[in-house]
C-alpha cells in the first residue's frame, strides 16, 4: 500500500497495533496489580495464623 506521498508501507494485522500499544500502556499498571495482591496475599497468611492461633488458645490451652 501507498500513502499520500507514494511510500510504500505495509499495513499491520488487524489488531496487532492495538494490542501492542494496549500492554505498553497497561504494562505499569499490571505491576501494581501484582504488587497488590502479592501484599494481599502475605496479610491474609498473616490473618489466618492469628486466627489460628487464637483458636489454640482458646481451645488448647
Amino acid at each position: 500500500m501507498r500513502d499520500t506521498l507514494g511510500t510504500s508501507f505495509v499495513e499491520p494485522a488487524d489488531g496487532l497495533e492495538e494490542e501492542a500499544e494496549t500492554s505498553r500502556f497497561h504494562a505499569p499498571e499490571t505491576a501494581a496489580i501484582s504488587e497488590i495482591l502479592s501484599q494481599l496475599q502475605r496479610l491474609e497468611e498473616r490473618d489466618l495464623r492469628k486466627v489460628r492461633d487464637m483458636i489454640q488458645l482458646m481451645f488448647f490451652e
